[in-house]
């Protein structure tokens, strides 16, 4: 688990100390108050290749091709990770966790490139500072890469490392067919899928079993429905129940996982908040795993209360509130975050 983080000069944040990082953590505030920002500060350093931060620039809707000199193209597509444009300054992510998840990355404008700046474009010439990208493991090594970007395209880089036990869901993406079914293969070949079936059998009775089967070529998770003869591809019954099974499968493909997901409540009707807060919270215990989540919506948060009930020890609300000179952090835990819904505040 993640305990605590120190978030420096990324985004919309000068300086950022979370003190205190519980189990299930529910991230709500206004629009533009730094909720997204906050998971991919999170994130970033769990990961191990700069390709992710194109990624996070395209999840936000900026478009994925690049025009201009190489030093424009640079700064267009890592600058605005830095607080106010400030490239001078470095963004450095520290987390302080218990495993691997203890780690820090550091993203600063390094020396120029050993190539000489007169090599022609064509043969892989660049010019000016690379973009560096260092992280630090939990033992202490550092791993820097560094993307280029040339005349022939953007050669992004990895530290060789295999953290397969992280995971970003950003708002609104769809969850492979192909990763889904690989996540539910492992737990079938461990004998422990149906478990994951009766989560959702009890929940929406009508979907009577889940298995995969090839669609195309591809393996896909289907479901077997009530009233219908032929199985269906999950991501045609429901696309909430096929993003919350994708996060489950997660979890339970992955024990000792670390989640982050952008606006939880996305897809899935209200009646059914409450027990997929049930089923979130067993997951997150069951396979030791940690929860990082955004919502906009007090509803959720009253069914997270009722589906929690007495059990919320590992439970923290964190609100973001904007301020001139960037957001700051209020944290509620356990009993007082479940006081103040009960009573009605209005903490999203």
């Amino acid at each position: 688990m993640i305990r605590r983080a120190d978030i420096r000069n990324f985004r919309c944040y000068k300086h950022l100390e979370i003190p205190e990082c519980s189990r299930l953590n529910i991230l709500v505030g206004e629009n533009g108050s730094g909720k997204t920002a906050l998971l991919e500060a999170l994130f970033l350093p769990l990961s191990t290749n700069t390709e992710v931060s194109l990624r996070l620039r395209q999840q936000r809707g900026l478009d994925g091709s690049y025009a201009g000199s190489l030093r424009r193209i640079e700064d267009a597509l890592w600058g605005d990770f830095f607080y106010e444009y400030d490239l001078h300054t470095p963004v450095v992510l520290t987390l302080f966790g218990d495993g691997s998840e203890n780690r820090s990355l550091t993203i600063s404008r390094g020396t120029e490139y050993t190539l000489p700046l007169s090599l022609p474009e064509s043969e892989g010439g660049v010019a000016g500072n690379p973009m560096v990208f260092k992280w630090v493991d939990s033992e202490g090594k550092e791993h820097a890469v560094t993307p280029r970007v040339t005349a022939s395209g953007i050669q992004m880089r990895d530290t060789g490392e295999d953290l397969s036990n992280f995971f970003l869901f950003p708002s609104g993406q769809t969850i492979s067919s192909i990763e889904t079914a690989g996540r539910f293969s492992e737990l079938s070949k461990a004998g422990s899928h149906h478990r994951f079936v009766e989560v959702f059998s009890q929940e929406y009775r009508w979907i009577k079993d889940i298995s995969i089967e090839i669609s195309a070529g591809s393996p896909a998770l289907f479901a077997t429905v009530e009233g219908r003869k032929k199985k269906i591809p999950l991501a045609n019954v429901s696309g909430g129940i096929n993003r919350i099974v994708g996060i489950l499968l997660a979890m339970a493909s992955r024990s000792s996982s670390i989640l982050l997901v952008d606006e939880i409540e996305n897809g899935i009707f209200h009646t059914h908040q409450a027990s997929v807060w049930r089923a979130l919270l067993a997951f997150t215990r069951d396979y030791d795993s940690q929860l990082f989540v955004t919502t906009h919506s007090q509803e959720w948060l009253e069914a997270l209360v009722e589906g929690a009930g007495e059990d919320v020890g590992d439970i923290s609300l964190w609100r973001l509130e904007r301020r001139e000179d960037g957001p700051i952090l209020r944290q509620f835990f356990g009993t007082t975050f479940r006081a103040g819904v009960e009573a009605g505040g209005a903490l999203r």
